[in-house]
């Protein structure tokens, strides 16, 4: 099966950033939710992550897994798990051992 160009593109950006980032500890500080359709779940999550460097910074994710939602709203353990690479600006927060997004924002 062959993916569609934009798919591969984020495959591809993702797997570079699994070889070059580094795991950065991340606090949920807030949620917000998104309404993109009814039903929806999807949201934004608000995290205040620590660069390899020492400095803190605040990134947003966007994202529909409940985990995240919890951290954000503080009803669970508000700590999440973050890959970064500052020299190409880009980060992912990792799901259950698999980075879910990623974005060029640093």
């Amino acid at each position: 099966m062959r993916l569609p160009g934009a798919a591969r593109r984020k495959l591809a950006a993702t797997e570079a950033l699994a070889r070059s980032g580094t795991l950065v500890p991340a606090r949920g500080i807030g949620w917000t939710r998104v309404a993109h359709e009814a039903g929806s779940t999807e949201g934004e999550l608000q995290l205040r992550v620590t660069l390899p460097s020492g400095d803190d910074i605040t990134l947003t994710h966007v994202c529909d897994w409940s985990d995240c939602e919890e951290a954000g709203q503080g009803t669970a353990d508000q700590s999440v798990t973050v890959i970064v690479d500052p020299d190409t600006g880009a980060w992912a927060v990792v799901h259950a051992g698999h980075v879910r997004s990623w974005s060029a924002d640093l």
